[in-house]
């Protein structure tokens, strides 16, 4: 797992995600290829890739189960380093996934993408979820209401 590069990528808002090596095409994620690469789907999400590529991450979203997981976990990354905020409700539903690290990575992408439906679905999974880890990612910077 590259946790540490997803991370800083998180954390930066995307800034500073370079085009992955070796990484000349995107024919496997405009094909919708389930062998694409997990490099490829990280270096759709850098700020400087082509816009139209944003409905083919989107397409890996809603069809997690086509995927491994690092190629479902790259796309969340690249949707929340892009600020897809059209793509929130997939990332939001990946929240449920039983896959840990998907739920993890969904909630920090949830942060990053904000609105009603990202908070609604960090407060449900900061309250719910099985995993501390998650929880503990969902619970951060989760705004309390005032009674």
């Amino acid at each position: 797992m590259r946790l540490a590069r997803i991370v800083a990528v998180l954390a930066l808002g995307g800034a500073g995600l370079a085009a992955a090596p070796g990484c000349r095409s995107f024919a496997k994620l405009e094909a919708h290829d389930p062998t694409v690469s997990e490099d490829e789907v990280h270096a759709a999400g850098d700020e400087r890739a082509d816009p139209s590529l944003t409905p083919h991450l989107r397409f890996i979203l809603w069809n997690r189960e086509r995927y491994p997981t690092e190629v479902v976990v790259a796309a969340i990354v690249a949707t929340a380093a892009r600020r897809d905020h059209s793509a929130a409700a997939a990332v939001a539903e990946l929240a449920r996934c039983e896959d840990e690290e998907v739920r993890w990575h969904s909630v920090l992408a949830l942060r990053t993408l904000g609105g009603a439906k990202a908070d609604r679905t960090r407060a449900r999974v900061a309250a719910e979820d099985g995993s501390g880890l998650v929880r503990g990612a969902a619970r951060s910077g989760v705004r309390r209401r005032s009674r």
